[in-house]
């Protein structure tokens, strides 16, 4: 792929009391807004978003129009993320209407059809449905067009998947809102580089965590809480006092229940996650399947139900077996209900438990 300049916004934020910085909200307004309204976030605060405004969620467009007029306010920032550049290709080219066609009939929640719906449109006719849109949301699709790759400050430097050790002007904007598992890499950054993109529980080895993560010897702190991809997700968020110094926050939606049983922590617990999950189906009866998972040299048997499609690629659900220790009255967020357990979570880590339980 042709390398291709990076925008790069100088950003002087020393009038601001306050910076929060979060990342890849993913269509949730309503957390969105439940984050903003826990850290009372207000004119004198600068916000400053890591890209990945859309997609995934229930409420991508309302999301972009809320934050398209926060901006105007003068103190909220976006950096453009891989989920929020298909208008661009496809004003350009580089994505056809046939392109947006599949990729429609491919997934149900994404910011072109909550436009479509909107004006009463469907995919049937994506030449109609480009002009219409292109028409009716001219000033959302211009603010999308227009933003930087890269928000560059005097104490962090923020960008949506990762930064190559290279100058500013010299970056490609495709390595940066597209590079993966970029909190892996050895170079070491003067300042903070902030980066959502990739969740960081694909980072996790044993035990599942979605609290952002600093590598101190690379100077990158990761931000990207699985929001409106896990039912463990959440929307992270950082937040620089006026000295600059930093705590984390987070929010979610999920609902807290009173564990009602003792249960002991899992010893050499196992862990294997999406995108590692990919598989062979080697054999498949009614309720149990045999799977080959190559990335990791390993046979499996799983419920046929943990068996799915992803872009034309056969994956199995996440596994895993850490069990949370557990005294009577514990209280955690409660995330799935499985036949045998249910799966919590508490202070970014996500675990199992096997016990009675009551919602608080």
């Amino acid at each position: 792929m042709e390398r291709e300049k990076a925008r790069v916004a100088y950003l002087d934020l020393s009038r601001f009391g306050r910076v929060l910085v979060t990342s890849d909200i993913h269509g949730d307004l309503k957390g969105f807004n439940k984050l903003l309204s826990e850290l009372d976030f207000s004119d004198s605060d600068a916000l400053i978003i890591c890209g990945d405004i859309l997609e995934k969620g229930d409420e991508s467009l309302a999301l972009l129009s809320e934050i398209v007029m926060m901006a105007k306010r003068g103190n909220t920032f976006a950096l453009l993320g891989n989920n929020d550049i298909a208008f661009t290709y496809w004003r350009d080219g580089r994505a056809t209407d046939e392109d947006m066609q599949r990729y429609l009939r491919h997934t149900e929640k994404s910011v072109l059809w909550d436009m479509l719906r909107a004006l009463g449109l469907d995919d049937s006719d994506m030449g109609a449905a480009h002009r219409a849109v292109f028409e009716r949301y001219a000033e959302e699709i211009a603010f999308l067009d227009n933003l930087p790759h890269i928000i560059e400050t005097d104490f962090a430097t923020f960008v949506h998947a990762g930064l190559e050790p290279l100058p500013l002007d010299e970056q490609d904007f495709h390595f940066n809102i597209g590079t993966k598992e970029f909190h892996k890499q050895k170079h070491s950054f003067p300042k903070p580089v902030i980066v959502g993109h990739w969740p960081i529980s694909n980072y996790s080895e044993r035990i599942i965590s979605v609290a952002p993560i600093i590598n101190r010897e690379t100077n990158v702190i990761s931000i990207d809480g699985g929001n409106s991809l896990k039912t463990w997700g959440q929307i992270n968020c950082l937040v620089f006092d006026k000295s600059r110094c930093w705590t984390a926050h987070h929010t979610d939606s999920l609902p807290v229940i009173r564990c009602l049983e003792v249960q002991e922590e899992t010893k050499n617990p196992q862990l294997i996650l999406f995108p590692h999950t990919r598989c062979e189906v080697e054999k498949n009866d009614c309720c149990a399947a045999r799977v080959y998972l190559p990335e990791l040299d390993l046979k499996l048997t799983v419920p046929t139900e943990d068996i799915y499609d992803y872009r034309g690629t056969t994956y199995i659900s996440d596994r895993f077996t850490y069990g949370f220790e557990v005294k009577p009255g514990d209280e955690f967020s409660l995330c799935e209900i499985n036949r045998d357990c249910v799966v919590l979570k508490r202070n970014g880590t996500v675990g199992k438990y096997f016990g009675k339980w009551e919602y608080k």
